[in-house]
């Protein structure tokens, strides 16, 4: 509100696991890897989305690659539904495979 008649938009931006650059491609080479529900992208999908962000002066974009936003939407209208629907995809294991390789940096 502070800005609201400022010549200045605000967005957030979330990007999921991006190929080829940062922390995912670490996780890459040491052999994790994401799955079809979490997804991944390209520097190249944040970028363009950064960009259209700007342009439509848009609030908030995810760029992941996959089901993420509609499963984030799910998860404020059901979220017991989708906090026993995550273990079942994969999603759990994922982040437990990540959370062991941390340590062993």
């Amino acid at each position: 509100m502070e800005y609201r008649d400022a010549p200045v938009g605000f967005s957030v931006v979330c990007p999921g696991f991006t190929a080829g650059d940062g922390m995912y491609q670490r996780m890459l080479e040491q052999g994790l890897k994401s799955n079809r529900i979490v997804g991944e992208t390209t520097v190249d999908r944040v970028a363009a989305t950064v960009v259209s962000v700007i342009r439509h002066d848009r609030p908030e974009a995810i760029e992941s690659g996959s089901l993420v936003a509609p499963i984030a939407a799910l998860s404020e209208i059901a979220p017991r539904l989708v906090e026993r629907m995550l273990p079942r995809v994969g999603v759990n294991d994922l982040f437990r495979r990540l959370a062991a390789s941390r340590g062993r940096d």
